[in-house]
């Protein structure tokens, strides 16, 4: 398997391309981000296990996705239904890389805390006495900024795993080492593609909030509706730029 490499201004086309793919089936690639953030959101309300079953059901959740914005992308029959096909695709090594997912978070975040010095013993949120108001404590910023630092080597590792084990039939620690290749040859592309993105979904949000701050809650709910799909449609259009033939279902 080889990553293709392409230069900075692809990220740009990658988004575009998310666009157009939303564009030709936007009800149906609405209802199947409902559909997945109401999984998820079943996922997590179960108790002690439901942040943990959320990391997990995700994967799967993400390379069904992929699947379904593959099929609008190519004009072939596309339901919501395949939202699920992802859990029929090699789930046993999906399940190892979401193990091995949380214990690089876990890793990331106690390095983070370590370089920030933080005391473990100590919240980083402080509750007023009269239990309505809460104030950060000054270790809080650097321990997001290290694991923000820290964090993004990491997402490299696992950011195509999934589609890799799924579809390409790559073991974990192999799919893990592809997806960072992958990336540290396409890092331009990529930091452009996620500039476009914090333009999007940061940038022009706060403009907003400026502007007309009872806005943003009337709008936010339809442009996650919307921006859900576009995002995972572009990263569609990303992998199968980067990985070619090896990634078709």
């Amino acid at each position: 398997m080889q990553a293709r490499s392409f230069p900075p201004a692809q990220g740009w086309q990658w988004l575009k391309t998310g666009f157009a793919v939303w564009r030709r089936a936007p009800l149906m690639l609405i209802a199947a981000s409902i559909t997945l953030l109401m999984t998820l959101f079943v996922a997590l309300i179960i108790p002690l296990l439901g942040q943990f079953l959320a990391s997990f059901v995700l994967l799967p959740l993400g390379v069904g996705m992929f699947l379904l914005c593959g099929a609008v992308r190519a004009g072939q029959p596309a339901q919501p239904g395949m939202l699920f096909r992802g859990f029929r695709l090699h789930l046993p090594e999906q399940v190892v890389l979401g193990l091995l997912r949380i214990a690089g978070q876990l890793l990331v975040m106690w390095l983070a805390g370590l370089l920030a010095g933080v005391d473990g013993s100590a919240p980083l949120l402080q509750v007023a006495e009269d239990g309505q108001s809460a104030s950060i404590t000054p270790e809080l910023q650097p321990f997001m900024l290290w694991g923000l630092v820290l964090g993004l080597p990491l997402e490299m590792l696992f950011w195509f795993s999934p589609v890799l084990i799924a579809l390409a039939e790559v073991k974990p620690m192999k799919a893990v080492f592809f997806s960072a290749v992958a990336c540290w040859r396409n890092l331009g592309a990529i930091c452009v593609f996620f500039a476009a993105w914090a333009v999007i979904c940061v940038a022009l949000p706060a403009m907003l909030v400026s502007l007309a701050p009872a806005l943003l809650s009337l709008l936010a709910p339809p442009a996650l509706l919307i921006m859900m799909p576009v995002f995972y449609a572009s990263f569609h259009a990303a992998a199968c730029d980067i990985f070619g033939e090896a990634l078709q279902a």
